[in-house]
């Protein structure tokens, strides 16, 4: 079977839902887009550069108490030093940008570091289980190899997903028959009954902060009301144990459908699938739209 020896991560499942031939076209015969050119950092490497600040805080800092003890002064100290680990290494491995634009990076990532303490600050008791947490999920013959930003350990022992996010990003895009952002919900099923809420966080956005749904309200944009997430679809899962076996079988034909093939150029939303794909040049999407 020439499914089960393809092997991906949740990326796999986002480009089937996103577009088929997206799906087919990058892990079938295995097509890149071109990179994008750029003077200085890209949103790519600024999402990198946060996501590597992140691990090394909550490497430190560890549980909510240690958090709630620490003053002012003390954490300002403790995203200083992320911030300037993460660009270190990102220099050693980027030697073309200057010392200078760096350390504006570096105060760029120390301040949302701290905006996003705040933020944390705000939810209920938790502890910091695993971070870049890889895991396993078989879909049908499909095997996906998992890696989650963060897990948290809740006050009633469950657990916690937290994916970063450095753009604006809905819990609604878990939801529907074509998932937007069916990361999440993957992870949902490859932890199992273990798992007590799922939620994006979005440090770079002030007014953000986290979006998510759980079992229990967990404070911080962490809620149990699944309403403002479902609303738009027809029969909408009405709590949590509904959303998992929406999503059980949601992705379980999603991963069939790129098991038998399906490879048909029909963007989710073109103004959005579309943008960032960078194989247009191979779909001829704008000749698909001609067309119909």
């Amino acid at each position: 079977d020439e499914a089960a020896q393809i092997r991906g991560g949740s990326g796999l499942l986002v480009d089937q839902s996103q577009c088929e031939f997206r799906a087919f076209a990058t892990h079938r015969l295995q097509v890149r887009a071109l990179s994008d050119l750029s003077v200085g950092l890209t949103a790519s490497d600024r999402g990198s550069l946060l996501h590597d600040a992140l691990f090394q805080l909550w490497g430190e800092i560890g549980d909510s108490d240690v958090l709630a003890a620490a003053d002012e002064a003390e954490r300002s100290e403790l995203c200083k030093t992320a911030s300037a680990g993460a660009v270190a290494r990102f220099a050693e491995q980027q030697s073309t940008l200057g010392h200078h634009y760096l350390q504006l990076e570096q105060t760029r990532l120390t301040g949302i570091l701290q905006h996003w303490l705040e933020i944390e600050s705000q939810r209920q008791a938790f502890s910091v289980e695993a971070r870049e947490a890889e895991v396993s999920l078989a879909l049908e013959s499909l095997n996906l190899t998992l890696r989650i930003d963060r897990l948290d350990r809740l006050q009633d022992n469950s657990l916690l997903v937290i994916d970063y996010k450095s753009g604006d990003n809905k819990p609604k895009d878990w939801f529907g028959e074509r998932p937007r952002q069916p990361q999440l919900p993957l992870y949902a099923q490859a932890l199992g009954d273990e798992l007590g809420g799922i939620a994006f966080a979005m440090p770079p956005l002030e007014e953000v902060g986290y979006r998510g749904i759980a079992t229990h309200d967990q404070g911080a944009g962490i809620d149990a009301d699944l309403s403002a997430a479902t609303k738009t679809l027809e029969l909408a899962p009405q709590d949590w144990e509904e959303a998992r076996q929406h999503w059980e079988q949601t992705l379980t034909r999603i991963a069939s459908e790129f098991i038998a093939g399906q490879a048909a150029v029909n963007p989710l939303n073109p103004n959005d699938s579309c943008r960032y794909c960078g194989l247009q040049a191979l779909c001829r999407i704008g000749q698909v739209v001609a067309d119909d």
